[in-house]
């Protein structure tokens, strides 16, 4: 059996982009021969894929995968010494991973998922993750400014994006 890589993240990490992109790569006739790795087994479904190159192929954004849209894109490629890795996309809106941590539930089918992979890899914009107050360098006006913010943040039980990462880690694990 092939090792099992699944693709996991959250809204706007470009899951959908990279998928398609790869595929494009691993199914060009005349540059695939030059990649480190080969398509060994194509996917079985390529309904989902082929919305995601034609809009590529447009010079167009794949768009934001629909809240409802549970397709899974799964394919398997070799390296040079013919180790294979089973590649899973959960082709999802990035929203499902925000409510695993929100409701602190992974549904039967995640857990299917994730327990099958050897491994997962995690996408995450840094760009877009603000950082951490750093109250040691900060007067204390400016912390009397953030308290309102502060307060209603842990009201509604909102996470800091680093302390959503680590429990997401910790949830998946």
């Amino acid at each position: 059996m092939a090792h099992q890589l699944l693709i996991l993240g959250g809204p706007h990490v470009g899951k959908t982009h990279y998928v398609g992109q790869l595929y494009l790569r691993l199914t060009d006739k005349r540059r695939a021969a030059q990649y480190a790795l080969q398509m060994t087994v194509p996917p079985t479904d390529l309904t989902a894929i082929n919305h995601i190159i034609q809009r590529l192929r447009e010079g167009r954004s794949a768009g934001h995968t629909p809240s409802g849209f549970n397709e899974v894109i799964s394919f398997t490629v070799a390296d040079r010494q013919g180790q294979q890795v089973a590649l899973t996309f959960p082709d999802y809106a990035g929203e499902q991973v925000q409510s695993l941590v929100r409701n602190y539930l992974i549904p039967p089918r995640w857990q299917e998922m994730i327990s099958q992979a050897n491994e997962w890899l995690l996408f995450i914009r840094p760009d877009e993750i603000k950082p951490l107050e750093d109250v040691t360098n900060r007067s204390r006006s400016h912390l009397v400014e953030q308290r309102p913010r502060a307060k209603e943040a842990l009201a509604q039980g909102e996470l800091s994006a680093p302390a959503f990462y680590i429990e997401l880690l910790q949830m998946l694990r």
